[in-house]
């Protein structure tokens, strides 16, 4: 979903993807607002692909951060989320995996 977003919408999401790296609140946040301005032109972008119920908690959820991060900002701190996510196939194989991001003041 990260690369239809990043590659074929040239949205700059890369701070959201789960690998190690340097983020600072605003780039975190211009990566959200990424995800927004596609929501806004397809607003079944993240329902089709996770089915509806899931779907809508995970905007509300990066809407929540995204305000979190705009109260943050101006305080100067770093803010700490611990993400997982836990994938079950339908061959039985279940996978879970988790990543630490930490988001820096700019």
């Amino acid at each position: 979903m990260l690369d239809s977003l990043a590659v074929n919408l040239k949205k700059p999401v890369q701070p959201l993807y789960p690998t190690e790296q340097h983020r600072q609140n605003q780039q975190f946040s211009k990566a959200l607002t990424g995800v927004f301005e596609v929501l806004a032109v397809n607003p079944g972008f993240l329902t089709y692909r996770l089915g509806f119920e899931r779907g809508r908690q995970a905007e509300n959820a990066m809407r929540d951060l995204l305000q979190m991060l705009e109260r943050v900002q101006k305080s100067g701190k770093t803010i700490i989320l611990d993400a997982s996510t836990k994938s079950r196939f339908a061959s039985g194989r279940v996978e879970e995996k988790s990543q630490q991001y930490r988001i820096l003041p700019d």
